[in-house]
C-alpha cells in the first residue's frame, strides 16, 4: 500500500519499543486490514482513525504466560478462580494471554469452546497432564490421574491453542508420588512434543519433604522446559535450609531450563529473589499467574507486575522484552508474537511510564519501592483499538502510592 492511501488506523507519534526487532524510536505505524503494514517516522493522518499517542509507549503486544482464565466453568462461592480473559488481557492492556493449566483432557473441550472462542483476547493454554487440572483440587492423586492416550488426542485436536504441559508440585500427588508426578508429565510432554512448566512450592499442604522432591524433580527437566514460581519462598522452593541456592537449579539453568517467576501475591518473595539475582538466576521471561482472586488483591494486573521489576532495578527495555518477546520464544509463538513489524497482526499494546513513588508488598511482608510505573492506555487487537478498564484498585491502574 502507498503511503498516500487510507490506512484503516494510524497510531501516530509514539515511542516504539520492540526488543525483539532491536527497535527503539519515534515513529507512526499503519494498521489495515488488521495488519501492520507500515512503520515510518510521518505517515501523515490519512486513515479511517488517528490514535493520537505522542508521549507514549508503542510495544509489541504484551503477552502474559501464567493465567488462569476458566471463568465461568467452576462453581461460585465454592471453587471458582478463573478470571475473565478479556479483564487481565484486552481491557488490560495485553492481547494475548496464556492459561497456564487450568483444564485437562478431560474439560479442555469446555474451556475452548465457552471460553476461549468467546473471549476477545488471544488465549493460548498449558493443558495440565492430570485429567481435569486443577478445576478440581487436588488435580493429581494416583499415577492413573495422568491418562496419556487421553492426553495425547486433546493436543492433537487443539495444537493451535496448547503451547505447553502443566504440572503441580503440591498435594496429596506430591507426598503419595513424589517426583514420579514429574515424571509422567515429562512423558506426556515427550509424546506431543510441547516444554513442560512445573509449578514448585506446596501452598496446598505445605509438606515437609516438598524441597527433596523438587530437587529431584529438577533433574528431569530439559532445555525449553518451564520452573514456574522461582522466587518462591514456600516449602518446595529452590533454596536449601541454609539459605543456598540449590545445585539442582543451577544445573537446569545451565542446561537451558527457562526460569519463571510468576507470583500471584503468594510465590514471590523479595529476599528470595534478591538472592536468585545476586547469582545471576534471572528470569526467563515476566508472567502474573492472575485468577479471580489476586486479580483483585495481591497481584492486581500484568503492568502492575512489571512495575515491580522496574522496582527491583530492571531497566524498562528489558521488562519489555521480558513481557514481549521472551514470553513468545519460551512457547515457540516469536513468528505471530512478540514483535512489532509490517506484515504481521497488529496486536499492539499502548502504555504510559507514569513518574512518581509507589510501594510493591510480598508474601513475606516485606516492601520495595519504585519511582517508575507502567500503565495500559489501549489495547490493539487485530487492528481494532479497545480501550482499557478503570482498573483494579479503587484509583485505577496505578500501584499503591507512598503518602
Amino acid at each position: 500500500m502507498e503511503d498516500t492511501m487510507t490506512y484503516q488506523l494510524i497510531i501516530k507519534g509514539g515511542r516504539i519499543l520492540s526488543p525483539g526487532d532491536n527497535v527503539d524510536m519515534i515513529a507512526d505505524v499503519a494498521i489495515d486490514d488488521g495488519k501492520i503494514v507500515s512503520i515510518k517516522p510521518e505517515l501523515g493522518d490519512d486513515a479511517n482513525r488517528v490514535l493520537d499517542v505522542r508521549g507514549l509507549l508503542v510495544t509489541p503486544g504484551l503477552l502474559d504466560l501464567h493465567t488462569h482464565v476458566d471463568f465461568g466453568m467452576r462453581t461460585v462461592g465454592v471453587n471458582a478462580r478463573g478470571v475473565n480473559p478479556d479483564l487481565i488481557g484486552v481491557r488490560a492492556g495485553v492481547p494475548t494471554i496464556v492459561d497456564a493449566g487450568t483444564t485437562g483432557p478431560m474439560n479442555f473441550g469446555g474451556f475452548r469452546n465457552y471460553v476461549i472462542e468467546k473471549a476477545q483476547t488471544r488465549v493460548l493454554a498449558f493443558l495440565h497432564a492430570g485429567r481435569g487440572g486443577i478445576t478440581m483440587e487436588p488435580d493429581v492423586r494416583y499415577e492413573d490421574d495422568v491418562n496419556v492416550d487421553f492426553f495425547e488426542t486433546a493436543v492433537a485436536n487443539n495444537r493451535d491453542i496448547i503451547v505447553g504441559v502443566k504440572m503441580r508440585l503440591m498435594g496429596p500427588g506430591l507426598q503419595s508420588l513424589g517426583a514420579t508426578i514429574v515424571e509422567l508429565a515429562k512423558s506426556a510432554a515427550r509424546k506431543v512434543k510441547l516444554p513442560l512448566m512445573v509449578h514448585c512450592g506446596d501452598h496446598y499442604s505445605k509438606f515437609d519433604g516438598a524441597g527433596e522432591v523438587t530437587r529431584a524433580a529438577l533433574r528431569l527437566f530439559e532445555k525449553g522446559d518451564i520452573i514456574e514460581h522461582t522466587y518462591t519462598p514456600i516449602p518446595g522452593g529452590h533454596l536449601t535450609d541454609s539459605g543456598d541456592i540449590s545445585s539442582e537449579l543451577r544445573d537446569a539453568v545451565d542446561r537451558g531450563v527457562l526460569v519463571s517467576v510468576a507470583g500471584g501475591g503468594m510465590h514471590f518473595s523479595y529476599r528470595v529473589a534478591q538472592t536468585m539475582l545476586d547469582a545471576g538466576i534471572m528470569p526467563s521471561f515476566i508472567a502474573t499467574d492472575l485468577n479471580s482472586i489476586n486479580h483483585r488483591q495481591g497481584c492486581w494486573s500484568f503492568t502492575e507486575v512489571l512495575s515491580q521489576f522496574l522496582a527491583l532495578g530492571f531497566p524498562l527495555k528489558d521488562v519489555i522484552e521480558l513481557a514481549t518477546i521472551k514470553p513468545a520464544l519460551a512457547v515457540h509463538k516469536d513468528d505471530v508474537l512478540g514483535r512489532l513489524t509490517e506484515g504481521r497482526e497488529a496486536d499492539i499494546s499502548i502504555l504510559d511510564v507514569v513518574e512518581g513513588d509507589w510501594y510493591y508488598d510480598d508474601i513475606e511482608g516485606n516492601q520495595i519501592k519504585g519511582q517508575q510505573a507502567i500503565m495500559p492506555k489501549a489495547t490493539i487487537r487485530r487492528g481494532e483499538v479497545i480501550s482499557v478498564d478503570w482498573g483494579p484498585h479503587p484509583w485505577g491502574w496505578l500501584p499503591a502510592p507512598i503518602v
